[in-house]
Protein backbone atom coordinates (compact mmCIF):
# COMPACT_ATOMS: atom_id res chain seq x y z
CA UNK A 1 0.00 0.00 0.00
CA UNK A 2 1.16 3.12 -0.89
CA UNK A 3 1.53 6.10 1.68
CA UNK A 4 0.98 9.08 -1.23
CA UNK A 5 -2.90 7.05 -2.33
CA UNK A 6 -3.66 7.48 0.77
CA UNK A 7 -2.44 10.75 1.87
CA UNK A 8 -5.21 12.90 0.23
CA UNK A 9 -8.72 11.01 1.81
CA UNK A 10 -6.42 10.73 5.10
CA UNK A 11 -5.66 14.98 5.18
CA UNK A 12 -9.42 15.50 3.95
CA UNK A 13 -10.76 13.25 6.74
CA UNK A 14 -8.67 15.17 9.48
CA UNK A 15 -9.69 18.50 8.12
CA UNK A 16 -13.36 17.65 8.15
CA UNK A 17 -13.37 15.74 10.96
CA UNK A 18 -11.31 18.23 13.25
CA UNK A 19 -14.51 20.66 11.86
CA UNK A 20 -17.12 18.95 13.04
CA UNK A 21 -15.59 17.77 16.68
CA UNK A 22 -15.16 21.57 17.16
CA UNK A 23 -18.37 22.49 16.14
CA UNK A 24 -19.95 19.76 18.37
CA UNK A 25 -18.42 21.58 21.30
CA UNK A 26 -19.11 24.93 19.94
CA UNK A 27 -23.00 24.11 19.22
CA UNK A 28 -23.60 23.38 23.10
CA UNK A 29 -21.36 26.47 24.38
CA UNK A 30 -22.49 28.75 22.36
CA UNK A 31 -26.17 27.32 22.76
CA UNK A 32 -25.81 27.56 26.71
CA UNK A 33 -23.91 31.68 26.24
CA UNK A 34 -27.88 31.91 24.08
CA UNK A 35 -29.69 31.06 26.92
CA UNK A 36 -31.31 27.51 25.53
CA UNK A 37 -31.87 25.27 28.14
CA UNK A 38 -30.27 22.51 29.27
CA UNK A 39 -33.30 19.98 27.68
CA UNK A 40 -33.06 21.72 24.15
CA UNK A 41 -29.21 21.65 23.95
CA UNK A 42 -29.66 17.78 24.35
CA UNK A 43 -32.39 17.95 22.52
CA UNK A 44 -29.79 19.47 19.91
CA UNK A 45 -27.48 16.34 20.15
CA UNK A 46 -30.08 14.27 19.23
CA UNK A 47 -31.24 16.04 16.18
CA UNK A 48 -27.45 15.82 15.12
CA UNK A 49 -27.77 11.70 15.36
CA UNK A 50 -31.56 11.47 14.00
CA UNK A 51 -30.04 13.32 10.95
CA UNK A 52 -27.36 10.63 10.98
CA UNK A 53 -28.84 7.72 11.15
CA UNK A 54 -31.09 8.43 8.18
CA UNK A 55 -28.26 9.33 5.94
CA UNK A 56 -26.92 5.95 6.81
CA UNK A 57 -29.75 4.33 4.87
CA UNK A 58 -30.26 7.04 2.29
CA UNK A 59 -26.66 8.30 1.33
CA UNK A 60 -25.59 5.09 -0.14
CA UNK A 61 -27.77 5.12 -2.84
CA UNK A 62 -26.89 8.90 -3.29
CA UNK A 63 -22.77 8.08 -3.76
CA UNK A 64 -24.16 4.77 -6.45
CA UNK A 65 -25.63 8.10 -8.50
CA UNK A 66 -23.07 10.36 -8.54
CA UNK A 67 -19.90 9.37 -7.45
CA UNK A 68 -17.87 9.94 -4.34
CA UNK A 69 -16.30 12.72 -5.02
CA UNK A 70 -19.50 14.50 -6.35
CA UNK A 71 -21.24 13.67 -3.18
CA UNK A 72 -18.47 14.55 -0.48
CA UNK A 73 -18.46 17.96 -2.42
CA UNK A 74 -22.34 18.08 -2.11
CA UNK A 75 -22.28 17.55 1.74
CA UNK A 76 -19.44 19.44 2.48
CA UNK A 77 -20.76 21.96 1.02
CA UNK A 78 -24.28 21.88 3.16
CA UNK A 79 -22.33 21.41 6.09
CA UNK A 80 -20.68 24.60 5.84
CA UNK A 81 -24.28 26.31 4.93
CA UNK A 82 -25.74 25.10 7.75
CA UNK A 83 -22.87 25.77 10.50
CA UNK A 84 -22.85 29.73 8.83
CA UNK A 85 -27.11 29.39 9.12
CA UNK A 86 -26.61 28.74 13.01
CA UNK A 87 -25.00 32.07 13.81
CA UNK A 88 -27.17 33.99 10.99
CA UNK A 89 -30.75 32.61 13.14
CA UNK A 90 -30.37 32.36 16.63
CA UNK A 91 -33.14 30.51 17.07
CA UNK A 92 -33.98 26.84 18.26
CA UNK A 93 -36.05 25.77 15.73
CA UNK A 94 -33.30 26.43 13.12
CA UNK A 95 -30.61 24.65 15.01
CA UNK A 96 -32.46 21.34 15.33
CA UNK A 97 -33.22 21.56 11.38
CA UNK A 98 -29.92 22.09 10.97
CA UNK A 99 -28.55 19.63 13.10
CA UNK A 100 -30.44 17.36 11.72
CA UNK A 101 -29.27 18.13 8.30
CA UNK A 102 -25.75 18.25 9.40
CA UNK A 103 -25.78 14.73 11.12
CA UNK A 104 -27.01 13.49 7.35
CA UNK A 105 -24.53 14.48 5.54
CA UNK A 106 -21.67 13.63 7.63
CA UNK A 107 -23.29 10.29 7.49
CA UNK A 108 -22.57 10.41 4.03
CA UNK A 109 -19.21 12.31 4.32
CA UNK A 110 -18.38 9.19 6.99
CA UNK A 111 -19.39 6.67 4.35
CA UNK A 112 -17.78 8.42 1.49
CA UNK A 113 -14.05 8.75 3.27
CA UNK A 114 -14.19 5.16 4.92
CA UNK A 115 -15.78 3.44 1.76
CA UNK A 116 -12.85 5.30 -0.45
CA UNK A 117 -10.26 4.05 1.83
CA UNK A 118 -11.36 0.56 1.75
CA UNK A 119 -11.35 0.25 -1.90
CA UNK A 120 -7.98 1.69 -2.00
CA UNK A 121 -6.65 -0.53 1.08
CA UNK A 122 -5.60 -4.11 -0.23
CA UNK A 123 -7.07 -6.95 2.13
CA UNK A 124 -3.84 -7.18 4.35
CA UNK A 125 -3.52 -3.89 5.11
CA UNK A 126 -7.35 -2.71 5.68
CA UNK A 127 -6.99 -3.18 9.08
CA UNK A 128 -3.79 -0.83 9.47
CA UNK A 129 -5.02 1.59 7.34
CA UNK A 130 -8.72 2.25 9.18
CA UNK A 131 -6.37 2.39 12.42
CA UNK A 132 -4.36 4.99 10.83
CA UNK A 133 -7.68 6.93 10.13
CA UNK A 134 -9.17 6.68 13.65
CA UNK A 135 -5.85 8.24 14.81
CA UNK A 136 -6.52 11.01 12.12
CA UNK A 137 -9.67 11.38 13.32
CA UNK A 138 -9.12 11.67 17.37
CA UNK A 139 -5.94 13.83 17.03
CA UNK A 140 -7.68 16.28 14.19
CA UNK A 141 -10.87 16.16 16.98
CA UNK A 142 -8.22 17.00 19.96
CA UNK A 143 -6.36 19.72 18.12
CA UNK A 144 -9.61 21.61 17.03
CA UNK A 145 -11.00 21.84 20.75
CA UNK A 146 -8.29 24.41 21.07
CA UNK A 147 -9.81 26.68 17.92
CA UNK A 148 -12.42 27.56 19.53
CA UNK A 149 -11.00 29.45 22.97
CA UNK A 150 -8.46 31.45 19.96
CA UNK A 151 -11.39 32.69 18.48
CA UNK A 152 -14.21 32.86 21.15
CA UNK A 153 -17.10 30.80 21.46
CA UNK A 154 -19.55 33.81 21.37
CA UNK A 155 -19.12 35.67 18.07
CA UNK A 156 -19.44 34.85 14.41
CA UNK A 157 -15.34 34.27 13.23
CA UNK A 158 -15.34 30.74 15.35
CA UNK A 159 -18.14 29.40 13.03
CA UNK A 160 -16.40 30.97 10.21
CA UNK A 161 -13.26 29.15 10.74
CA UNK A 162 -15.70 25.53 11.00
CA UNK A 163 -17.33 26.15 7.54
CA UNK A 164 -13.93 26.73 6.39
CA UNK A 165 -12.31 23.60 7.82
CA UNK A 166 -15.33 21.94 5.96
CA UNK A 167 -14.42 23.88 2.51
CA UNK A 168 -11.17 23.18 2.95
CA UNK A 169 -11.70 19.03 3.05
CA UNK A 170 -12.79 19.02 -0.22
CA UNK A 171 -8.99 20.42 -1.69
CA UNK A 172 -6.73 17.58 -0.83
CA UNK A 173 -9.26 15.10 -2.62
CA UNK A 174 -10.04 17.07 -6.07
CA UNK A 175 -6.75 17.95 -6.51
CA UNK A 176 -5.21 14.07 -6.16
CA UNK A 177 -3.51 12.36 -9.23
CA UNK A 178 -5.73 9.18 -7.45
CA UNK A 179 -8.60 8.62 -9.33
CA UNK A 180 -12.06 7.90 -6.73
CA UNK A 181 -12.94 4.30 -6.79
CA UNK A 182 -16.06 3.57 -9.61
CA UNK A 183 -19.70 3.68 -7.52
CA UNK A 184 -20.64 0.55 -5.61
CA UNK A 185 -23.16 -1.43 -8.02
CA UNK A 186 -25.25 -2.13 -4.94
CA UNK A 187 -25.34 -2.30 -1.27
CA UNK A 188 -27.75 -2.36 2.01
CA UNK A 189 -27.79 -1.49 5.65
CA UNK A 190 -28.89 -4.83 6.82
CA UNK A 191 -28.56 -4.65 11.19
CA UNK A 192 -29.91 -8.32 11.88
CA UNK A 193 -27.54 -9.82 9.61
CA UNK A 194 -24.52 -6.95 11.37
CA UNK A 195 -26.30 -8.45 14.87
CA UNK A 196 -25.40 -12.11 13.76
CA UNK A 197 -21.98 -11.22 13.21
CA UNK A 198 -20.82 -9.41 15.72
CA UNK A 199 -23.77 -9.65 19.12
CA UNK A 200 -20.74 -8.30 21.55
CA UNK A 201 -19.20 -5.88 18.81
CA UNK A 202 -23.37 -4.20 18.32
CA UNK A 203 -23.69 -3.65 21.76
CA UNK A 204 -19.99 -2.08 22.19
CA UNK A 205 -21.00 0.12 19.92
CA UNK A 206 -24.71 1.36 21.30
CA UNK A 207 -23.22 1.57 24.81
CA UNK A 208 -19.96 3.70 23.62
CA UNK A 209 -22.20 6.00 20.97
CA UNK A 210 -24.79 6.72 24.46
CA UNK A 211 -21.68 7.77 27.01
CA UNK A 212 -19.72 9.93 24.26
CA UNK A 213 -22.65 11.18 22.49
CA UNK A 214 -24.22 12.57 26.08
CA UNK A 215 -20.58 13.35 26.87
CA UNK A 216 -19.72 15.56 23.71
CA UNK A 217 -23.35 17.04 23.85
CA UNK A 218 -23.25 17.84 27.76
CA UNK A 219 -20.08 17.91 28.68
CA UNK A 220 -19.59 21.81 27.34
CA UNK A 221 -22.66 22.83 29.22
CA UNK A 222 -21.43 21.44 32.55
CA UNK A 223 -18.21 22.80 32.43
CA UNK A 224 -19.91 26.29 31.87
CA UNK A 225 -22.21 25.59 34.68
CA UNK A 226 -19.13 24.69 37.27
CA UNK A 227 -17.24 27.82 35.82
CA UNK A 228 -14.69 27.04 33.51
CA UNK A 229 -13.49 29.49 30.73
CA UNK A 230 -13.67 28.78 27.33
CA UNK A 231 -9.73 27.42 27.23
CA UNK A 232 -10.85 24.73 30.04
CA UNK A 233 -13.51 23.52 28.38
CA UNK A 234 -11.66 22.97 25.55
CA UNK A 235 -9.46 21.38 27.57
CA UNK A 236 -11.82 19.01 29.20
CA UNK A 237 -13.05 17.80 26.16
CA UNK A 238 -10.22 17.32 24.72
CA UNK A 239 -9.44 15.20 27.68
CA UNK A 240 -12.52 12.96 26.83
CA UNK A 241 -11.17 12.58 23.84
Amino acid sequence: MKTSSLLPILLSAGILLGGNGLQVTLVSVRANIEGFPPELIGLLGTAYYIGFASGCFSTGRLIRRAGHIRVFGGLVALAAVGTLALVVWIDPVVWIVVRIVTGFCFAGLSMALESWLNQTAKSTDRGRVLSLYRVVDLFAVLGAQFLMPLFGAGGFEVFAVVAMLFCLAIVPMSLSRHASPPPPESGSLNLWRVWLISPVGCLGCVTIGLTNSAFRTIGPVYAQEVGLAVSQIAAFIGAGV
